[in-house]
């Protein structure tokens, strides 16, 4: 499938307010840098398309090297959102089972699929956010943050069946601060 038409809400260029930028692509580039100015610059661009060329002129960040540092960013950057966006996020658990694969034309092979061939990080990653905002009980879409203060535990807003642990476990990852805690010295592949 493509990121187009009636599924361009799944591509990062959708533009949707996403931690406070114009887009998720807005985002994801902006964490390639530690500099506030270039950070705050990508703010100031209308388009995704704009956006990802001024990632490429950006001082990167030495984590940026980390490729679970990358992968960790764009999980965080994807539940944004649609954690945000109430439209967006019953429109993501609304395509149910569908295996959401960025295929595309320009060879990229690490974050979709060009022919056939690739590892569709950005599909894995839209379809981890699906099944955490999807209550396993009701199949609706929820955002997973209301909490019980007797039990500690969160529920659905709907039915108010209570999260499974492994999606609790799974949102707990999610926060712009863990960016900053992984390791730049790790694996260094996919530059």
């Amino acid at each position: 499938m493509r990121f187009r038409d009636e599924y361009w809400f799944l591509s990062n260029f959708y533009p949707t307010k996403t931690w406070g930028y114009p887009s998720a692509e807005h985002a994801y580039q902006a964490a390639k840098t530690d500099s506030e100015v270039e950070q705050k610059h990508f703010m100031t661009l209308a388009t995704g398309q704009q956006a990802k060329a001024y990632g490429k002129r950006v001082t990167l960040t030495p984590r940026w090297k980390n490729e679970d540092y990358r992968l960790k960013v764009m999980r965080t950057v994807v539940y944004g959102k649609f954690a945000f966006n109430e439209e967006l996020r019953k429109k993501l658990v609304a395509t149910g089972d569908l295996p959401l694969v960025e295929e595309n034309w320009w060879g990229d092979t690490f974050w979709g699929t060009c022919n056939g061939k690739g590892q569709n990080w950005l599909g894995r990653i839209l379809m981890e956010t699906r099944a955490i905002m999807t209550c396993r009980a009701c199949k609706q879409a929820f955002l997973p943050d209301q909490y019980d203060e007797d039990s500690f535990g969160l529920y659905c807003d709907e039915c108010q069946a209570p999260m499974e642990p492994a999606q609790e476990a799974l949102v707990a990852g999610y926060t712009l601060q863990d960016w900053q805690n992984l390791d730049p010295e790790a694996d260094e592949q996919h530059d």
